[in-house]
């Protein structure tokens, strides 16, 4: 009885240690401004959709929810702040049968930064998490018993993952490999077959768009070539996300257990796992910092119960080291809510409000849509907080695209009078105007016309060319506005145009390039034509992509079909 006692006194002291948690992370969030990638999936919630360019549509429902209880960040967050806490507590429910302290389960989880980052911070690692934890709670369950029931709530957890971040696989991964025997279970297979169905509007939405999100993820993102400090840099990283002070003491505690059971070996197999995993991806790629997030679930699971293993006086230092972590934490947390001379820092400046500059803007659209280049921060913080005024975004080969290019925005500027965010000299009547976000460059293009969704497609090409081959290239023209179409001369008099772009090493390879007239002006809905490009390939060997790209005044050269590889040889 006195166990039975004390275990829930524990849990009554979690319970309060949470809502606090919870409101500690409400009043974070209506204090402090929107961050830019925050400001992007705000953008998504006005556009619910089964799948989105770079994730998949979990952070959006989020938000839309929350917007219809709270305005500004609050709803933005709301979810964010509540999920943080549901967390924390399910994490409890899976250790509390150890007689761990909640003292102790809650220094190692609020010492952890990912933990406390995300305790407000709305992205899709927040849904991610949550799911996480469930998905171990619906594992354990099936481990004790797979019947239909269990296996039911497993595929939906996994499916709801998978909704969340694809970075779910990682987890379904590893606990099969901690555990292959589960594949000669019939109900692991009827688990996955059913995960899959719940999955399918997501697969039609994917299907439907071309699989942007796999061809992003698995091929574009890593087209710079391996650095070293894309390692080191994850070494570190990693050592200060996870816990600067106290992951010594947490790993140290976790080594001295003994794994015995299946959804033990899950836990240490999908800790150990994530953490080597983007560890080989750095050999790829640079990876951000916060995508190990997920490996703090199994991290806390364990750790609260190898905290037991450390010596009295390892133990003191934990705590102590875990205090003196959750108060700088706090401190930091303090610092980004308050506006201070701490604001310029780059880390701090994404959260700053950019109430003020996007009333500069709003002011001088006069109500016409606006318009941005390249990046979806920018037009995302001003939709944000221009209260969803109209805002599109015009992709150029020197970025990459992204959720504005599969939107119809853009497409509905078509001969309309737009607002030009850009830089001096860009038009004729460029202003200049200072805010407390930096300097503006706005000028008003009365008839604007777009050819991004002119797409273009090389016909046989070659896997090798000379240096300095002249190609005459057969380039396949299609018109994927769901419209017809009409161009006309652009902001400098100049029929709009065909151009080769070649990248190397991600990198623009040809700033320079010569311009073939585009012959075809007026295109009926789904028309297509072929028109001839020559190309003059490049002087050094080695290894590029190719792309034949629109292009017309005041704008670069557009992304309008996927590159090909070839080889200088």
């Amino acid at each position: 009885m006195l166990t039975k006692f004390k275990e829930n006194d524990q849990s009554r002291l979690v319970w309060l240690l949470v809502i606090l948690w919870v409101v500690v992370n409400l009043v974070q969030s209506a204090s402090v401004g929107a961050h830019e990638d925050e400001a992007y999936y705000w953008m998504w919630s006005r556009f619910l959709d089964w799948g989105y360019f770079d994730h998949p549509p979990m952070v959006a429902v989020m938000i839309d929810a929350g917007r219809y209880l709270f305005s500004g960040t609050l709803g933005m967050r709301f979810f964010t702040a509540l999920l943080s806490g549901v967390s924390l507590w399910l994490m409890w429910d899976l250790v509390k049968e150890y007689k761990i302290s909640a003292k102790a389960f809650f220094l190692l989880a609020l010492s952890i930064p990912l933990i406390q980052i995300y305790g407000f911070v709305t992205t899709p690692d927040v849904p991610l998490f949550f799911f996480g934890v469930l998905y171990f709670h619906a594992l354990k369950r099936y481990y004790a018993n797979d019947n239909i029931k269990n296996s039911v709530l497993l595929a939906l957890v996994i499916a709801l993952m998978f909704y969340s971040k694809y970075h779910a696989v990682l987890f379904v991964f590893f606990s099969l490999l901690s555990n292959l025997k589960l594949l000669k279970k019939p109900s692991f297979w009827a688990t996955a077959v059913l995960a899959v169905v719940f999955l399918l509007p997501h697969i039609i939405w994917q299907f439907s768009h071309d699989f942007p999100s796999i061809q992003y993820h698995l091929f574009d993102r890593s087209k710079r070539p391996y650095r070293l400090d894309y390692t080191t840099m994850y070494v570190l990283n990693q050592w200060i996300v996870l816990g600067p002070l106290t992951a010594f003491f947490v790993f140290k505690g976790i080594s001295k257990m003994t794994f015995k059971s299946y959804f033990d070996k899950a836990l240490l197999f999908n800790l150990v796992g994530i953490i080597i995993f983007f560890f080989l991806s750095s050999f790829k790629g640079w990876v951000e910092p916060h995508w190990t997030l997920i490996a703090s679930i199994p991290l806390v699971i364990l750790g609260a119960r190898g905290l037991s293993n450390l010596s009295e006086k390892l133990y003191q230092w934990f705590e102590r080291l875990a205090i003196t972590t959750i108060v700088l934490l706090g401190l930091a947390r303090i610092i980004i809510a308050v506006p201070g001379p701490w604001s310029t820092i780059p880390a701090l400046k994404m959260f700053y409000p950019r109430t003020q500059w996007a009333a500069t803007i709003k002011e001088a659209a006069q109500g016409r849509p606006v318009l941005f280049m390249n990046g979806f921060q920018a037009p995302s913080k001003y939709g944000f907080y221009s209260d969803g005024a109209p805002v599109a975004c015009l992709t150029q080969v020197e970025y990459r695209k992204h959720q504005y290019d599969l939107w119809p925005n853009l497409d509905s500027l078509q001969g309309r009078s737009v607002l030009l965010v850009g830089w001096k000299g860009q038009l004729k009547n460029m202003k200049h105007f200072d805010t407390d976000f930096g300097t503006l460059d706005l000028g008003v293009i009365d008839d604007f016309q777009s050819l991004g969704k002119i797409h273009t497609q090389i016909l046989n090409p070659k896997k090798s060319y000379k240096p300095n081959e002249v190609v005459n290239f057969e380039v396949l023209l299609s018109n994927n506005f769901n419209r017809a179409v009409q161009f006309h001369q652009d902001t400098n008099g100049d029929e709009p145009a065909l151009a080769a772009t070649i990248w190397k090493d991600g990198e623009v390879y040809n700033k320079n390039f010569e311009k073939t007239p585009l012959q075809k002006l007026n295109w009926q809905v789904t028309e297509q034509t072929e028109q001839q490009v020559t190309v003059k390939m490049p002087s050094e060997v080695g290894k590029y992509k190719l792309m034949i790209s629109t292009v017309q005044a005041p704008f670069n050269r557009r992304i309008n079909g996927r590159s090909i590889d070839f080889e200088i040889k």
